[in-house]
């Protein structure tokens, strides 16, 4: 377990995709996986955002000030940083490692982002690990209760994206109205 905990960091901290490390947790170590991989998601996720924030927004912070587009988004990751970080992690849009980096040079406070993201990896970090969870029981023959199950994350993830796309759009159509 300790091995695939520092995988799972490592991996989360890089730019790399982790999304199938979960998965694997969930088939190999059953439920124990979520309390694991939350746990490891969201440490490595406050590293990236304290390394982006201390080594690289001082060096970003002239090409916001000469770029009205980006200082208005910094301004609206600030000003609704709990609200923007929430929906960027539950959107599987952006690539949620790239996220702790861009998060860490924008101006959000340390304590709303830590919130939103504990908020907000959650239900993701439980669909993946269930995906392997479910993926084991396969081999036994999944039960009715299995794809009751496995049918409505498929309906709460299609129902999220659609809730996202709409509160994103939402969101950027009140910063630059035409």
């Amino acid at each position: 377990m300790l091995f695939f905990v520092l995988i799972l960091i490592v991996v989360t901290f890089l730019p790399a995709p982790d999304w199938p490390l979960p998965i694997a947790a969930g088939y190999v170590y059953g439920y124990w996986a979520f309390p694991l991989t939350y746990a490891s998601i969201a440490f490595a996720s406050v590293l990236a955002f304290l390394a982006a924030r201390y080594l690289l927004r001082d060096k970003i912070q002239p090409l916001l000030n000469r770029r009205p587009k980006y200082r208005k988004l910094d301004r609206a990751v600030a000003d609704d940083g709990w609200q923007v970080v929430v929906l960027m992690r539950l959107s599987p849009i952006v690539p949620f490692n790239l996220q702790n980096y861009a998060l860490g040079v924008t101006a959000i406070p340390f304590l709303q982002y830590l919130t939103a993201t504990l908020i907000g990896i959650a239900p993701g970090i439980a669909i993946y690990v269930y995906f392997g969870i479910f993926g084991k029981g396969l081999g036994n023959g999944p039960s009715f209760f299995d794809w009751v199950l496995f049918g409505l994350g498929v309906l709460a993830t299609i129902a999220l994206a659609i809730l996202v796309i709409r509160k994103t759009k939402t969101k950027f159509a009140e910063e630059n109205p035409t």
